[in-house]
């Protein structure tokens, strides 16, 4: 009796060492985790510049969704917030439908980027601006981009990153087109293989806009891309056939039909039911292509041209008819700060229109200039600009070529100060765990466990040597 007491004993004190041993490490890990955040937003919890709302970290300050937690599905982002941060959804690899509310206004860099899982985002009418790599690697079935919607694209030293850049979508929507920026090309935008793809533009066709990669992926250029159509609404008929064509710019044309514009129209009325909404027709006002061609369309587009470029590696230079002043909006030395400008643009041939009355070409270096025909009011003369009654200089170089080379040179150091700018957007890193913690009490819990295994066999063998010397 007593030698199955002391047995029963040993087997308590092992039971509780080992619950007493669970929970001290359970709470360890509970604590670690805590720390480190299973749902990416534990560095945000106890941070004052932040706060947490349904899975969401926000910076109080600018209004910015920063992080998302990392187990969503589905996520509404609320109207109060402005923008969606730098890769605010970049740990949120499960993620596959998002809305937008209306009054958020920007869709940060890389927002969305990587995220397989995601096949439906909703955009409202208040957005201003998608900046580069928003959707890149989503696999959406209908992208709505909204009218008035800036698709900000990331300029470099000889490169372009677009906003649509990778994405695989079936049906892709442009509310508006008179005044749409579409930026470049669409030659990295992969169709459904089937050639199912669809790009629908819901008005007149785009006057701005470059083709050449719409053509290069309808053929088949982009790789695992099948070939797509080109739609518009029924009411836009007369605009985009008036004589029943089938082909715009090479690319197949339809009109669609009422069941699939009502479809369309049924992901997101208020997108195509505001119609008070004007496009703004001189918004950005310029364009550029994938062979480093960039169209400036008005004086505005000119400034906000100036104000982008840093040392984009270009061939042609080309104003619109239209321009007829093309002023100077760069850094020079006499009122540094003045504009945000590069110091030089340097492009191989610079094209102007029959519209063009005056010209300041000062801190343009080019091979080759062209005047469109039938200017009555300018004139190229042996690099010159002149007036062909009077055959005064309107405007003349003010660099020997030595010094413009010397120049073209220091422009091609200049930094990637889009690249500098991503690297201040990148969000705070959180915090590193220190494993050593959570190590140094796992060697406590087990030395806990050893002392009341021991005393438990203490406690048995003692309980025997009793036994035996009461026989």
């Amino acid at each position: 009796m007593n030698h199955r007491r002391a047995r029963f004993k040993a087997i308590l004190f092992l039971f509780i060492g080992a619950i007493l041993c669970s929970g001290f490490l359970n709470t360890s890990r509970a604590e670690e985790e805590s720390s480190s955040g299973d749902d990416n937003l534990s560095f945000y919890n106890d941070n004052p510049d932040f706060k947490v709302v349904d899975g969401l970290a926000i910076e109080i300050a600018t209004n910015t969704l920063v992080m998302c937690r990392s187990d969503a599905r589905s996520v509404i982002v609320p109207g109060n917030v402005k923008a969606i941060g730098f890769s605010a959804f970049m740990e949120s690899s499960m993620l596959q439908s998002v809305i937008v509310s209306e009054g958020v206004k920007e869709i940060g860099v890389g927002a969305f980027q990587g995220h397989e899982n995601l096949t439906s985002i909703t955009l409202p009418t208040t957005l201003e601006v998608i900046y580069n790599y928003a959707f890149v690697g989503c696999n959406l079935d209908t992208l709505i981009i909204p009218r008035n919607t800036f698709l900000d694209p990331n300029l470099g030293q000889s490169e372009w990153y677009g906003v649509l850049d990778a994405c695989r979508v079936k049906t892709l929507v442009f509310c508006g087109t008179d005044g749409l920026f579409l930026p470049t090309t669409f030659g990295d935008i992969k169709f459904p293989a089937d050639g199912s793809g669809r790009i629908v533009f819901w008005g007149n066709p785009p006057e701005y806009i470059d083709v050449s990669g719409l053509q290069f992926n309808y053929n088949g250029g982009e790789v695992e891309s099948g070939t797509f159509s080109i739609c518009y609404p029924a009411q836009f008929a007369e605009a985009w056939a008036p004589n029943g064509e089938t082909e715009w710019n090479g690319i197949l044309i339809r009109a669609l039909s009422w069941s699939e514009e009502q479809k369309l129209i049924q992901k997101s009325p208020k997108l195509f039911s505001d119609e008070d909404r004007t496009d703004v027709t001189e918004y950005p006002g310029w364009s550029f292509d994938q062979y480093h061609n960039v169209t400036i369309y008005s004086e505005e587009g000119w400034y906000r041209y100036c104000i982008a470029n840093w040392g984009m590696e270009i061939n042609d230079l080309r104003f619109a008819e239209s321009v007829d002043f093309i002023l100077e909006y760069f850094n020079v030395d006499s009122d540094e700060g003045m504009y945000p400008g590069p110091s030089e643009i340097v492009m191989k041939r610079l094209l102007l229109p029959s519209s063009l009355t005056q010209a300041d070409l000062d801190h343009m270096i080019f091979e080759e200039m062209i005047m469109a025909e039938g200017n009555r009011h300018v004139a190229v003369d042996n690099g010159r600009l002149i007036d062909p009654d009077s055959g005064d200089i309107v405007w003349e170089p003010t660099k020997a070529a030595e010094e413009q080379t010397a120049a073209a040179e220091k422009l091609k150091k200049t930094p990637d100060y889009d690249q500098l700018a991503r690297e201040k957007e990148q969000p705070l890193e959180k915090p590193r765990q220190d494993d050593s913690s959570f190590w140094s009490r796992v060697v406590v819990a087990v030395a806990f466990t050893t002392v009341v295994i021991i005393a438990a066999l203490l406690v048995s063998m003692r309980d025997v040597w009793m036994k035996k010397r009461a026989d």
